[in-house]
């Protein structure tokens, strides 16, 4: 991987997401370090059955081989920063010849894509945010809902609740789902608050696979004190889509955040 380029790779229970970012011209001075703007030049999802990873383990070995070697070929992917820890996937890997660059969990890397860079440091500064806030994170998974509270640009308190994106799409519609899902943000929102004495979360930001986010957050914000937002994975990529629409859809986008803030790494000192 050359110093203009950074690939990120992540692991899910649902899938494998890889993307490689490149910087090219023209110039916008906080973009990164060498005042080059950011773009997503690759990207590809290879979906994994059930039981091949679940929960952190991997189950099937061959299976999530056959998944890199697509990404590998799709991509070119010799190395890359990459998503969860595991030390049965850092063999796999490195047998398949993908160098890991680096291991993050991933509420570290989607924080990086999700939140707001600073002005005039942006990418240069490991978890620099424009200004130092707090916010949620909750991440939908195809097992479960990973919420996590990010501080000054680092994870201080992570929980996984048993509510799948299955589980998500199969009850919002009918009305019931949302009430469950904000019950459980909640407690875990007052947890932040009063046991944990952390700073006011500033915004709820959902991601990940569920197809009716946006009307799971539209019913949960009616009830919530702090304004809930769906994600904006290019954040710290395109300053404006009047100027540039991203290739990835929407909603397809929302399950990238991880992918592109490991990309992202590569760009910081």
């Amino acid at each position: 991987m050359s110093k203009k380029s950074s690939f990120g790779l992540h692991l899910s229970d649902s899938a494998l997401r890889a993307v490689l970012l490149s910087r090219a011209r023209p110039a916008k001075p906080w973009r990164s370090r060498d005042g080059r703007k950011i773009k997503l030049k690759k990207f590809i999802k290879v979906g994994l059955p059930e039981k091949v990873f679940e929960h952190g383990e991997i189950l099937d070995d061959k299976k999530l081989l056959e998944a890199l070697n697509k990404v590998k070929k799709s991509l070119g992917l010799s190395s890359a920063f990459i998503s969860p820890f595991n030390p049965s996937l850092y063999h796999i890997l490195r047998r398949i010849k993908i160098k890991p660059l680096g291991f993050e969990t991933e509420p570290e890397a989607a924080a990086r894509s999700l939140l707001n860079q600073s002005q005039g440091s942006s990418l240069t500064k490991s978890r620099s945010l424009l200004d130092g806030g707090t916010y949620m994170l909750l991440g939908i998974g195809r097992l479960g809902t990973l919420i996590s509270v990010i501080s000054a640009g680092r994870p201080c308190y992570v929980e996984i609740l048993d509510i799948s994106s299955t589980l998500i799409s199969e009850t919002v519609s009918r009305g019931f789902g949302a009430e469950i899902f904000y019950n459980q943000i909640n407690k875990h929102y007052v947890l932040w608050h009063t046991e944990k004495g952390g700073n006011q979360i500033k915004k709820i930001i959902l991601y990940g696979e569920a197809p009716n986010l946006a009307e799971l957050r539209d019913k949960i914000a009616l009830n919530m004190r702090t304004e809930v937002l769906l994600a904006n994975v290019w954040t710290n990529i395109i300053e404006s889509f009047d100027e540039e629409i991203p290739e990835i859809p929407f909603d397809e986008s929302l399950g990238y955040a991880a992918a592109l803030g490991l990309a992202l790494k590569g760009f910081e000192k």
